[in-house]
């Protein structure tokens, strides 16, 4: 199975004020999960790493993760980083689960990622199913 993700921000700024949350879609456009995160400081970086980090718990072993962002995906494999050791927690378990889970995680372009389609095109009325996407 493939999945997509993408974090989001509710507004302007980085960081949030508003909060924010991410998106998990599967191959098929279909959405796994979509989360808010409460948050009067969230940052676009630290809603990426968490939907990436969830997608590593929900996907089983050889499965696929996409994401738009090259930065977090990096922080992930490597288990932490130097720019936000705010993270580095949540960054060991990504890294833990994509060893013992063997998931190919990868760097698509936005135009590309599922995941950040939903969240530009649904506007904050996302709900569990199916959209098309063609």
């Amino acid at each position: 199975m493939k999945y997509y993700t993408d974090g989001f921000l509710n507004g302007k700024g980085n960081p949030c004020s508003r909060g924010g949350g991410y998106t998990i879609a599967d191959e098929k456009g279909a959405v796994v999960e979509h989360e808010q995160i409460s948050s009067a400081s969230l940052t676009n970086n630290e809603a990426e790493v968490t939907g990436i980090v969830r997608a590593l718990e929900i996907c089983h072993n050889l499965d696929e993760i996409s994401s738009d962002s090259k930065c977090c995906l990096f922080w992930v494999k490597n288990g932490s980083s130097r720019a936000r050791p705010d993270l580095d927690s949540l960054l060991k378990i990504g890294n833990r689960l994509w060893h013992q889970k063997m998931v190919n995680m990868h760097w698509e372009r936005r135009e590309k990622n599922l995941a950040g389609f939903l969240n530009e095109f649904s506007r904050g009325k996302l709900a569990k199913g199916y959209i098309n996407i063609i």
